[in-house]
């Protein structure tokens, strides 16, 4: 994204949402969040020490290595609809871990993260995810190959934001690649209409347990159509032409703390408005779960990219500007 002293852009859209976004605790506007207190393996987030971005990193990696993808079908999403449902309600450990055998999915704990990845044997695109049992923002980066350093900075926020941070999810295969036989194989996440985030998606909105999902993009400035973009740090957009007051307060908020150039689709942005995105669409088909949860898709440029995965305290100001309208 571009930025007003010549930095990069970034685009965020929200899904609209009656209520605002309230303000942030002291504790995320320092250094973000302290770890969870409470050992235990009744829920997610109780483990007495907090996880560690370089080895959550690792383990995202090695996660990360097939090339394979199979869309479910709706058997399949139900099921994983189920298990994400009792991740969310913070069930036993024991019973989610059995829960996801039986998809030959493997529940493990790192710190104060329960982290749920596929089996190594049965690696086929369904993703990769992280779990507390405290926060009401859920971070989603299904372009992680593609939107370099959407990866990386999505495990220092969920890191450091400790219990603002609920959830985190992350694509385990590139959006689009090919198969050893040549087909070219469509992996995007975030435009397929069945995918494990999907049901990752619809079960944090039904919980009631999250206020709004931060999923994370990268674009590169010097494809942007409109010219001025071409300096633009960031573009949020609400998914259509009419941006809601709280998406607008949210501009405002992060040109205040990053000192960045703000685009906003439907206004001054007509580009990256992120209409076809299918999170977006699978809570605006759900009856009360877009009431219930925001969406806000943040496309990034190279630039703050770089800047965010560089620099903590960046990082810092960006996650309490995007929250600064409401709670954790």
């Amino acid at each position: 994204m571009n930025n007003m002293h010549n930095k990069t852009p970034m685009l965020i859209c929200f899904a609209l949402c009656p209520a605002l976004l309230a303000p942030l605790s002291a504790a995320l506007a320092a250094p973000l969040a302290a770890p969870l207190a409470a050992p235990s393996q009744s829920a997610p987030g109780a483990a007495s020490a907090s996880a560690s971005a370089p080895a959550l990193l690792r383990q995202i990696k090695q996660a990360s290595q097939a090339r394979h993808f199979s869309a479910p079908d709706a058997q399949e999403m139900a099921q994983a609809e189920r298990l994400f449902a009792q991740l969310f309600a913070g069930a036993a450990f024991k019973q989610v871990q059995n829960t996801a055998q039986a998809l030959q999915m493997e529940l493990t704990q790192q710190g104060d993260l329960w982290l749920l990845q596929e089996a190594a044997e049965a690696r086929r695109g369904r993703g990769f995810y992280a779990f507390r049992s405290s926060g009401q923002t859920i971070l989603q980066m299904p372009h992680s190959f593609k939107d370099e350093m959407t990866r990386e900075i999505g495990v220092q926020l969920c890191i450091e934001a400790g219990a603002a941070v609920r959830a985190a999810a992350w694509n385990s295969v590139p959006r689009r690649f090919e198969a050893e036989d040549g087909t070219q194989i469509n992996a995007d996440l975030a435009h397929l209409p069945h995918s494990w985030l999907i049901a990752f998606t619809r079960a944090a909105a039904a919980s009631g347990k999250a206020q709004r999902i931060l999923q994370l993009h990268g674009f590169e400035q010097g494809k942007r159509k409109q010219s001025a973009l071409q300096d633009a740090d960031m573009i949020l957009s609400a998914g259509h032409a009419a941006p809601p007051p709280a998406l607008r307060q949210a501009r405002a908020e992060l040109a205040k703390r990053l000192q960045r150039k703000i685009a906003l689709y439907g206004e001054d942005a007509h580009e990256l408005g992120a209409t076809t995105n299918q999170q977006a669409a699978a809570l605006r088909a759900q009856p009360g779960f877009a009431a219930q949860m925001q969406f806000v898709h943040i496309e990034m440029s190279r630039e703050l990219r770089a800047d965010l995965q560089a620099q903590a305290g960046l990082r810092a100001h960006w996650l309490a500007a995007l929250l600064a309208q409401g709670g954790q």
